[in-house]
């Protein structure tokens, strides 16, 4: 995840939150992927329930490796070492100054945002030491061939309070009652993220997560109007959606199901209009809101549109099968990983229900 952010809970085999236990306030531990300081910055250990370390350990045997990451426009000095080449250039006057003004091609950002519901024992999870040079405490152990990698933040509550129920504040700072009203409404983090990156890639977010979790399942991710996102449930429908391809009935399908989404929110526009000059000021704000998620919708229909003809990467393993969390967890972390290296999208979110 190259020159990306990871903001995450508490999960095995990542970076995981550290809660406080009863009202589930959240602590973000915030990692970046290369170019970090790999410090510790100002750790704080409370007590809290502990997940089984045995959660932590790999099971699947996916090789990553025949995804990597997506391509960028090499430099003229990388062209010629990828092509074998070795020429003496003369120095060209012009392509000296299109080489200083070229922007630099940089990896794009990517963020992964992972919810432990019951969150993960600090005692076992923070360092005791800030700094480079702390001791990688027993939870973080599997992830010390990537030490330089990445940076823990800790005392990143946002200080909503709720107990369990208090989980959907994770992503947002703010209880979905609270929420109307607010310039932003309640929408959370990633689908902020997907509105600045979302648009060059199949899924602008992927959510993904049990949805027969504690009160409900996954409730994480969040739409400005205060929807709540529906999670894909499990490995199964995590890899058809980024490998299997659709018949040409279903694309046909879809494509209608989107022409129709289409006319219907032409229809709304064309009564809002109309309904604005009977309104007041501050329902005309109210209505701005609404006229702003509309072109939201619309720029994701067209996305969707472009997409439905563009092939899905070849499936790198059989199509695995839904098993339960416990044998389920390992598989939907590598198939993030897989949507991250082909560039499926750069947004997702997990969340491990109870």
């Amino acid at each position: 995840m190259n020159g990306g952010w990871l903001l995450s809970e508490q999960a095995p085999s990542l970076f995981r939150r550290r809660d406080i236990p009863r009202d589930h306030t959240c602590h973000f531990a915030l990692a970046r992927a290369l170019g970090a300081d790999n410090s510790a910055s100002s750790f704080s250990p409370s007590a809290i329930p502990t997940r089984p370390r045995s959660y932590c350990r790999r099971e699947s045997t996916t090789n990553r490796r025949n995804f990597p990451m997506a391509s960028y426009p090499p430099s003229r000095r990388q062209f010629l070492r990828a092509a074998g080449v070795t020429i003496a250039l003369p120095l060209l006057e012009s392509l000296a100054r299109a080489d200083a003004q070229a922007p630099r091609s940089r990896p794009p950002k990517r963020l992964v945002c992972i919810g432990n519901e019951f969150g993960m024992y600090p005692g076992a999870f923070w360092p005791k030491e800030t700094g480079s040079r702390y001791t990688l405490p027993p939870l973080l152990e599997p992830l010390a061939p990537h030490r330089r990698d990445f940076t823990l933040f800790s005392h990143l509550d946002h200080g909503v309070q709720g107990g369990h129920f208090a989980v959907h504040t994770f992503l947002t700072g703010v209880k979905a009652q609270e929420a109307r009203g607010l310039p932003d409404g309640g929408i959370s983090l990633d689908q902020r993220a997907a509105e600045h990156v979302g648009s060059q890639t199949r899924f602008p977010v992927l959510n993904v997560g049990s949805p027969d979790g504690l009160h409900g399942g996954c409730q994480i991710s969040w739409t400005r109007t205060g929807t709540r996102v529906p999670p894909i449930p499990g490995p199964r429908e995590l890899y058809r959606a980024l490998f299997i391809e659709d018949d040409a009935e279903a694309r046909r399908q879809a494509l209608e199901r989107l022409r129709l989404r289409a006319s219907i929110l032409d229809a709304v526009r064309d009564e809002s209009q109309a309904l604005r000059r009977r309104l007041s000021r501050a329902d005309s704000k109210k209505l701005d809101e609404y006229f702003a998620a509309i072109r939201d919708v619309e720029t994701q229909l067209s996305l969707s549109r472009k997409w439905q003809n563009v092939p899905k990467p070849k499936p790198p393993f059989p199509e695995p099968q839904n098993q339960g969390l416990a044998k389920d967890l390992p598989i939907m972390y590598d198939l993030i990983a897989l949507a991250l290296q082909t560039d499926s999208t750069r947004v997702a979110t997990l969340e491990v229900g109870g």
